[in-house]
């Protein structure tokens, strides 16, 4: 029978996937941790934010812009360190970058439902 090239790779030599119960079991766990840093980067880009883009006589002018900017730089921040993780070969690492782009995820929807339906 002839062989294509997906079927004569060896399993010792295919790279190592998030299939692996160890590395859903460090993303589970792990969840609590990562989400506190993307909401500190989410706090931390709305201060950087207020004190120039953002900086304004009034508290209520363009709030829903600033906190979505916000949520999207923490999110976007959050992802590049989930692809440094996903990178590495370790099914720890792994497991937090899923974390960390669960995560992110979850920041940039919660701040666009929150400046949807609560900033003017």
């Amino acid at each position: 029978m002839n062989e294509g090239p997906e079927m004569s790779a060896s399993p010792s030599s295919a790279s190592p996937s998030t299939k692996e119960p160890r590395t859903w079991s460090i993303a589970t766990w792990s969840s609590p941790l990562t989400i506190q840093v993307s909401l500190a980067l989410l706090l931390l880009s709305m201060w950087l934010l207020g004190k120039w883009p953002f900086a304004t006589e009034g508290p209520v002018a363009s709030e829903r812009l600033w906190l979505l900017s916000s949520a999207f730089i923490a999110a976007v921040l959050s992802s590049l360190i989930s692809a440094v993780l996903f990178r590495l070969d370790h099914p720890r690492a792994r497991g937090v970058g899923i974390s960390f782009l669960a995560s992110s995820v979850v920041v940039m929807a919660g701040g666009a439902i929150y400046a949807y339906l609560l900033l003017r």
